[in-house]
């Protein structure tokens, strides 16, 4: 049976605003475009495109800060479960690297903003998106897309009238997915992007 093109999507999931990790960015000094003129461009070794399903990657550079507080996501691969959403706007630069070398690594891409942004529609039976405050308790790292890493802390969130997490031992937590990354620490007080995906867990 043919495909058909009978309209059918029906939107959904939560609109946001990611950075796309599209690999290797290669610098070229001259290309030529169809009139004869040319300029310096660069292409992707990974290239994304509005429509492409996209992963949420869980490299350890992509801590709230070095991310600006966007998640990251990249074309999907073979064996992942981490598959996010969809990307629903043309991707768009925020800053062209001067040369190959400066963005041969996604350490380097984010600190000089090397790469693309593109609005995702967030799946995953995600229903709302914030910032979290996170304590650390020195349990684990904090890995997005992870589900079972985080609980409420309740004596801070009484405390201080804010949403404020914790990481867990032996998936012990529930409710809460990163989207960024948090090394093991401990009281390490910083900010993180959390998806709300279900009941939370809740320790003093």
């Amino acid at each position: 049976m043919a495909e058909s093109n009978i309209a059918g999507d029906y939107l959904g999931g939560l609109p946001l605003t990611c950075i796309l990790d599209e690999g290797a960015i290669t610098v070229t000094d001259r290309m030529y475009g169809v009139g004869g003129t040319y300029e310096t461009g660069i292409s992707y070794a990974s290239e994304l495109r509005e429509g492409d399903i996209v992963t949420l990657s869980d490299e350890t550079s992509n801590t709230y800060d070095a991310c600006k507080g966007m998640p990251v996501v990249e074309t999907v691969a073979n064996a992942d479960d981490k598959v996010i959403g969809i990307i629903t706007s043309s991707p768009r630069p925020v800053i062209m690297p001067a040369a190959t070398g400066d963005a041969d690594s996604l350490t380097k891409r984010l600190a000089g903003q090397y790469y693309r942004v593109a609005t995702v529609e967030i799946w995953g039976g995600i229903t709302a998106i914030r910032t979290a405050r996170l304590l650390t308790a020195d349990a684990v790292a904090v890995v997005p897309g992870v589900t079972t890493s985080l609980d409420l802390d309740v004596s801070q969130c009484t405390t201080d009238h804010d949403f404020v997490l914790n990481d867990v031992a032996a998936a012990a937590g529930a409710g809460f997915m990163p989207f960024h990354y948090a090394a093991k620490a401990s009281g390490a007080d910083m900010t993180i992007l959390v998806g709300i995906v279900g009941l939370g867990t809740a320790a003093t």
